[in-house]
């Protein structure tokens, strides 16, 4: 039985230095995105300042317009702060080790109970037995035989009260470590794969940030080309046409 929990005691910090690698890996992944919204989030605002610059005269029209943009930003950046709080709290490594440092420390103190209680009852076994052994060559001496029966007595109720203790402690320490070890082996797979889900739906979350990025990049480009050709007097082609040119590359370089 000793062994057979050492050997479940292996798997299970096995396992945990396994878990150590997988949140460091998650804390990783979680600092990449979070750098890349507040990247997104810089451009948004550094591009925003710089139309407000040059569009003073126009902060009445474009007011609810830089709010919107804005409360998004916000949005986004709320998302991934929350995902990253549930990410963080989702499971403490450091309650993992006190939990296998408990378990380890109780495994070691049965395991020397048992082997002292084994020690005692094997020493009362052999006094029954050499009080047996001088029973049989006593048996012609009738005044002996009460003194050797209650040796005997008192040595099985002896041995009846440690029987008693082995069972105790199987039933108070053993099972429950048993039980605990049984948790642990079979919760961490499940909250490493919950991990995992929450990740893919955190990419997920920044590909549609992304791509709201970009829409508002477009809309600004479309409102500020319809902004300057209303304010010209006539139409002009060759402006149009310039205006045109640079807000397309201007969209093909954030692609890129």
């Amino acid at each position: 039985m000793s062994e057979d929990l050492n050997i479940r005691l292996l798997e299970l910090q096995n396992n945990l230095t396994g878990f150590e690698h997988e949140e460091d890996k998650v804390k990783e992944n979680i600092s990449s995105l979070k750098h890349q919204c507040n990247t997104m989030l810089n451009d948004i605002f550094e591009t925003l300042k710089e139309e407000q610059d040059e569009e003073t005269g126009k902060e009445k029209e474009e007011e609810e317009y830089y709010e919107k943009d804005e409360m998004l930003s916000n949005i986004a950046h709320d998302l991934l702060k929350d995902w990253e709080t549930v990410l963080l709290s989702m499971y403490n490594i450091d309650d993992i080790d006190l939990e296998m440092d408990s378990l380890s420390h109780s495994f070691k103190v049965t395991e020397f109970d048992i082997i002292d209680l084994t020690a005692q009852i094997d020493g009362y076994q052999a006094r029954i037995k050499a009080l047996n052994t001088e029973r049989e060559s006593l048996d012609g001496l009738p005044q002996t035989l009460p003194l050797l029966t209650s040796h005997i007595k008192k040595h099985q109720e002896e041995i009846d009260s440690i029987n008693n203790m082995l069972e105790r402690l199987e039933r108070d320490t053993i099972r429950p470590c048993l039980v605990r070890l049984s948790n642990l082996k079979i919760n961490l797979p499940l909250d490493q794969l919950q991990q995992k889900k929450d990740i893919l739906l955190m990419k997920d979350i920044i590909s549609d940030l992304d791509m709201l990025y970009t829409l508002s990049l477009k809309q600004r480009a479309y409102q500020q080309l319809i902004s300057y050709v209303h304010d010209q007097p006539q139409p002009q082609e060759d402006c149009l046409t310039e205006l045109i040119d640079i807000i397309q590359q201007y969209n093909q370089e954030k692609e890129s």
